[in-house]
């Protein structure tokens, strides 16, 4: 055995892992040995970077002998996986209780990593006081007066070369020779080091890492780039490797990810206050994160002193978060330990600015012009020449204070004012919307583009602006708009505002339980149609806004004058078929659409394609004009976000997912797509996700949620392939039900509270975007797939439960949802129109209905004398591990567009959906539906109502039951 186990030892030395790794195995079994052989298998598991077993080993190890040399590399497992805390809590004390020098290395590294330098410097005098020579202990040492802020880098580099030339080839020494040389920006002799350093094992990651920074530091990306893509792969938390992904990814402009990277490494070793540097600076230069980059300064002062250019950063930021207090105590910090200067009197002189107290910064230019060096006194020129209104100086202040901080949003928008004020309103439209591409959201930024636009007369620019300040930011549009009506003088200007203010309560239905908009809105326009002169131009847009509300009946009532008629007759017309399709009059509608669109003639105009479209798509059995409409208006008009999503989602409607993903990024741009979440790192896009962990965040309904969870394995197989991870955030509801169905991601409820700091997440995706992202992975011919697994004792429960229920069909039936409005409900059935498929024999009807279900099988008794089974103890709304496990044992589920059908076909079950937008009356059921995962859609054309279509299926179900016939998509395979 003994042989054996030197054999064994030999070829860990040597780098054989794997032939170590076989030997030790042979020896587990022996009892004399079995420690030692334990213990070599965690060595060679170390080397092979395979940490989580080597913890394994030695964990067993410490439990009959904790030897220092054990206690050790179970701390080198810790630090390789980035658990700081675990060395923090354990090194000094093993080293206390062992006194073994080694140990006492680790502790000395786990204090300097994480700014302990008071405690590192009294551990280092403590050890030196025993007369220690050890290399790795004095490496450590030496590598404090690398880290710590107030200490020796030029005399840590002579030491540490000193050293390296008495122990050529020592790795600890050498190592920290190169890490030294790289903070004194020694390029040149850091490579010579490294290359004279023969890496192995977990040597050679550090090694690779050490490689691809000093390739960053030469600007080979490329070389860089191939160094980490096999570190990442096996060490991914290791230090070197963390320092040198970030400033890769920030030599390649990729900002997001190179904070992030120094994020996670800065989480475990703040200690690192050069980095800390660097990630605030990319937070405040490059991504505008105020709100981390204020953390991060802040945790920086904990672990080093607060230099000029640090506090005047500090103030800066606190000054963009409105922290005006704070800002001004930050002034007088500054002032204290570096006395008062131009540059404090100019921070001084704008936060109190800010705070509507203008004298100091008056009071400042009454002996010149501010002449300081830092942005505050740029800015503070800037406002002072705007105050005596000259707005050139101004422009030229502020592109001092833009060179400091190039992509700063607050200095873009003072730029914007200034441009306004001084009479440029192109160029002010310009630069807003240049500068919107960044930050889309802001709300301020947008009402300048507003103001442009409205001094430019430039009505489809204020349109487009106004229809996104609406969605993103209504309440805060709301006032600023009722101030601007209250405020103008011009009766043109009072009539484009009303205008705006009407349109922007049209559009946000939702929007008016909340508050009074719409009735403002509604007595805005009744007072324009009294006083404007473009009389029809506020019948229209009251007519709009009380179809909004639904209050139809007033609508048509509206019609009823004359003038209408007269001043715009294809208006009246479209007025007509809009108020028609409200009442599912769909025959009446077309009529006055094709009347309305012959009245336009050949050339409509942007406004008038806009309103003819929206009928066409409404009716939904007009494919070919409606999309050739959406086309034309982006032809004209290829930025009209609303056009893009409204396309996207028709194309959805009729079945075309490929044409829809074309458009899929427009609904996250409007905030259709809900919660719309936003995180520091980028938006994935398709690129590999090797060494990444991607989230995937829940949007919409819980029924769209289900849906999209069909693309969650291929994305899961795509990471596993790629070496990345992937975490899904779902509803609550889902959480156990996802995570059994897919055990290889880690599956958690929807978290909202810390998205843009969060530091666990490389790249993110909203779940409705996979489908065109992985679109390569779905082709005809689609095939029925179960990809969510009902728990198993549940699933037998039901089965009994529908067993019992006795012989014949199990069939599902949800005819409706919980969203029901005037644009929703032609997607459901009513109790009339359900006749045919209650009247059809042997059929027991499972009712997958979840708002008041006890209601539903109540009426459905009484109107045909058939019984709708619910079961008292199942929840359909929130019990979805016991709605999954039920709709598994039905043989079909018939559903409207709402979850059960969704939930259906994720489970495998045979799914027919019914929905309107058929071409013709009719129509036959496909399953050519969506891109893959066959459900057999059922249409109704606009002339039936959804009695002819269960007629249809209840034929069908008494021809041939529930089996499939020959899809289309098969049929086209034979020929």
């Amino acid at each position: 055995m003994s042989l054996l186990l030197n054999d064994a030892n030999e070829s860990l030395l040597s780098g054989n892992y794997e032939e170590a790794e076989a030997l030790f195995r042979s020896l587990l079994d022996s009892v004399d040995v079995s420690v030692e052989a334990s213990f070599g298998l965690a060595l060679t598991c170390y080397q092979q970077c395979r940490f989580d077993e080597a913890i394994a080993y030695l964990e067993q190890i410490i439990k009959k002998d904790s030897s220092p040399v054990v206690l050790q590399w179970r701390l080198e497992c810790a630090y390789c996986q980035g658990d700081a805390q675990y060395i923090a809590d354990h090194a000094l004390p093993w080293y206390r209780e062992s006194g073994h020098i080694e140990l006492a290395a680790i502790a000395l590294r786990a204090m300097r990593l994480s700014g302990l330098w008071q405690d590192a410097r009294q551990l280092v005098d403590e050890v030196l006081a025993q007369d220690v020579s050890d290399a790795f202990f004095l490496s450590e040492a030496l590598l404090l007066q690398v880290d710590c802020p107030e200490g020796n880098l030029p005399f840590a580099i002579e030491a540490l070369q000193n050293l390296f030339e008495q122990l050529p080839g020592n790795e600890p020494i050498g190592y920290a020779l190169v890490y030294a040389l790289i903070r004194s920006e020694d390029v040149s002799g850091a490579w010579r080091v490294l290359n004279s350093l023969a890496a192995q094992g977990v040597q050679a990651g550090i090694h690779l890492s050490f490689q691809a920074w000093l390739s960053v530091l030469e600007g080979d990306s490329k070389t860089a780039a191939e160094c980490l893509f096999q570190v990442q792969m096996l060490m991914p938390h290791h230090p070197v490797c963390l320092l040198a992904t970030g400033y890769l990814e920030q030599a390649q402009g990729a900002y997001v990810s190179a904070a992030q990277a120094f994020a996670k490494l800065l989480n475990s070793y703040e200690g690192l206050h050069r980095e800390s540097r660097e990630v605030i600076a990319l937070l405040v230069h490059k991504l505008q994160n105020y709100s981390a980059a204020f953390k991060g300064i802040v945790k920086l002062f904990f672990v080093a002193p607060a230099t000029y250019a640090d506090l005047c950063q500090l103030i800066w930021v606190a000054f963009q978060l409105e922290k005006y207090e704070e800002a001004l105590s930050y002034v007088d910090a500054l002032e204290g330990q570096y006395g008062v200067s131009i540059d404090s009197c100019a921070a001084r002189a704008v936060v109190s600015a800010s705070r509507g107290d203008m004298q100091l910064l008056l009071s400042a230019f009454e002996q010149g012009v501010n002449q300081g060096e830092t942005v505050f006194a740029y800015y503070q020129q800037s406002l002072f020449y705007v105050s005596v209104q000259d707005y050139a100086a101004a422009l030229e202040a502020l592109a001092g204070a833009q060179a400091m901080y190039p992509e700063d949003l607050l200095l873009s928008k003072a730029r914007v004012n200034v441009l306004l004020r001084a009479g440029a309103s192109v160029e002010a439209l310009q630069y807003s919307e240049q500068v919107l591409e960044r930050y889309p959201r802001d709300f301020e930024l947008r009402t300048q583009a507003v103001e442009a636009a409205c001094n430019l007369h430039d009505f489809t620019v204020l349109s487009r602006h106004a229809t996104l300040l609406g969605l993103h930011n209504l309440r805060q549009y709301e006032v600023w708009l009722a101030d601007k009506l209250e405020n103008e003088q011009s009766e043109d200007g009072v009539d484009d505002l009303a205008e705006l203010y009407i349109r922007a309560a049209t559009t946000a239905k939702e929007e008016f339980s909340r508050f009074q908009f719409a009735d403002k809105a509604e007595k805005v326009c009744r007072e324009r149609l009294s006083k404007s002169g473009d009389m029809v131009r506020f019948q229209r847009l009251l007519f709009n806004l009380l179809r909004a509300l639904e209050r139809f009946d007033e609508c048509f009532a509206l019609l009823e004058d004359p003038d209408y008629a007269k001043a715009s007759p294809w208006q009246f017309d479209m007025a007509k078929a809009s108020l028609y399709l409200t009442r599912d009059q769909l025959a009446e509608a077309e009529s006055h659409a094709e009347r309305a669109a012959a009245l336009i003639g050949n050339k409509p105009d942007f406004y008038q394609m806009s309103q003819l479209v929206n009928v066409y798509a409404d009716l939904g059995n007009r494919h070919a004009e409606t999309i050739g409409l959406y086309e034309k208006i982006l032809h004209t008009y290829p930025d009209m976000v609303v056009a893009q999503y409204n396309l996207g989602h028709y194309y959805s409607f009729i079945g075309n997912a490929r044409a829809a993903d074309k458009y899929i990024d427009s609904g996250l741009i409007l905030g259709k797509r809900q919660p719309n979440r936003q995180f520091m790192v980028p938006r994935w896009s398709g690129e590999s996700l090797h060494g990444k962990t991607i989230l995937v965040w829940r949007e919409q309904g819980v029924g769209d949620e289900v849906y999209m969870s069909m693309y969650y394995s291929a994305l899961i197989e795509r990471a596993r392939q790629e070496g990345g991870r992937v975490k899904i955030e779902c509803d609550r509801r889902l959480v156990s039900l996802l995570q059994r169905s897919f055990p290889e991601a880690q599956i958690a409820a929807e978290g909202l509270d810390n998205d843009m700091t969060r530091t666990d997440i490389d790249c993110d995706v909203a779940a409705f975007s996979l489908r065109s992202l992985l679109q390569g992975d779905y082709v005809y011919p689609a095939c029925r797939i179960q990809h969510l697994q009902p728990r198993a004792d549940l699933q037998n429960l039901w089965l009994e439960r529908l067993t019992a229920l006795g012989p014949g069909l199990k069939i599902g039936l949800c005819w409706r949802s919980s969203l029901q409005n005037s644009q929703r409900n032609k997607f459901y059935a009513n109790y009339d129109e359900l006749a045919p498929l209650f009247a059809l024999p042997n059929v027991h009807w499972v009712n997958l209905n979840y708002v008041c279900p006890e209601a539903d099988v109540e009426e459905v008794e009484r109107r045909y004398g058939a019984q709708l089974h619910i079961w008292p103890d199942l929840d359909l709304k929130d019990d979805f591990e016991g709605v999954a496990a039920l709709v598994s044992g039905l043989d079909l589920v018939i559903s409207a567009s709402a979850c059960p059908g969704a939930l259906a076909r994720a489970l495998g079950v045979v799914t027919w959906l019914f929905m309107p937008g058929a071409e013709t009356p009719q129509s036959v059921p496909s399953e050519r539906n969506e891109v893959n995962y066959p459900a057999l859609t059922w249409r109704r054309h606009y002339t039936e109502n959804y009695r002819d279509v269960f007629a249809r299926m209840a034929e069908r179900l008494a021809a041939c039951g529930v089996a499939p016939e020959e899809s289309d998509w098969q049929v086209a395979a034979k020929k």
